[in-house]
């Protein structure tokens, strides 16, 4: 059966109406507020009649030209209930949307720190590389020059004029007739000659005393350097470390808050007393 029917200004066609009860059925799904339902129609002579049962749909001559009105009560305590119900869901939605809000502030604040991080490693990083380069150079630079090798002493004799003292001396002699005077000038040539000599072996031995000094002073240069680089290795490995925990801290920060970005809610997350993450 398809039945019209008029409640104030809104007119309504149930189609497939297969009793009174599933009319009852149809109006409460339209109009769930409504309560204490009368159901009646005009018949051909004017008359009110009521619908109370299916029978009195069936006696209904022509449904097609009938139209029921409808009277009814407001389910007030119902009314209340939904206006309950929907001034909760405005505060879920609300605190739902706050929560989304502050998810989205602490994620994109979290992502600023990890760029400061990231920022501060690379920073690190180059710094302590550059300072452990500058210590290399300076290693190696100690290294080529800790074995310089001392002047060939051929050269130092030759660069003496001892011989050139020799032939000037032995010339001289040949002029002396006198034999006494000979041999002194001769024994007097042979000290100069040893002076001379022992000055440039005595000066050959200030030589390797200082270019083994030199050696020494090098090589507690360089060990020391070799300090420093442990020290800065180790600082920066220390620094690295750090700071990579705390990116990777970061990292699981920013997957857990986007995680709870786009999961359901649990009925704890519209507390804001029990909001926490």
């Amino acid at each position: 059966m398809d039945i019209q029917l008029r409640y104030q200004n809104d007119q309504t066609v149930f189609n497939g109406v297969e009793s009174y009860d599933d009319l009852q059925q149809e109006i409460q799904l339209k109009y769930p507020l409504l309560i204490n339902i009368e159901l009646t129609y005009q018949d051909e002579e004017g008359d009110v009649i009521q619908v109370s049962n299916t029978s009195d749909i069936i006696a209904i001559t022509d449904l097609s030209k009938v139209i029921l009105q409808m009277d009814a009560q407001i389910d007030y305590v119902k009314l209340g209930e939904l206006e309950r119900l929907e001034r909760e869901e405005d505060q879920r939605q609300r605190l739902l949307q706050d929560r989304r809000n502050l998810l989205q502030y602490e994620i994109k604040k979290e992502m600023e720190n990890y760029e400061i991080f990231n920022l501060e490693k690379s920073a690190n990083e180059s710094k302590y590389n550059e300072e452990i380069e500058e210590l290399m150079d300076r290693c190696k630079k100690l290294k080529d020059t800790e074995r310089e090798p001392i002047i060939d002493f051929k050269i130092i004799f030759q660069n003496s004029n001892i011989l050139g003292l020799i032939r000037e001396k032995e010339s001289n002699l040949l002029l002396m007739e006198d034999k006494t005077g000979f041999d002194t000038k001769l024994q007097s040539i042979q000290r100069e000659v040893d002076d001379a000599f022992g000055n440039l072996l005595q000066q050959r031995i200030l030589d390797h005393q200082a270019k083994h000094n030199n050696w020494i002073e090098k090589k507690c240069q360089i060990n020391k350097i070799y300090q420093e680089l442990q020290i800065l290795e180790t600082e920066k490995q220390e620094q690295l470390e750090r700071l990579d925990m705390i990116l990777k801290r970061s990292q699981e920060n920013m997957a857990k808050m986007k995680a709870q970005l786009n999961q359901p809610p649990s009925n704890d997350d519209y507390q804001f007393d029990s909001f926490m993450f």
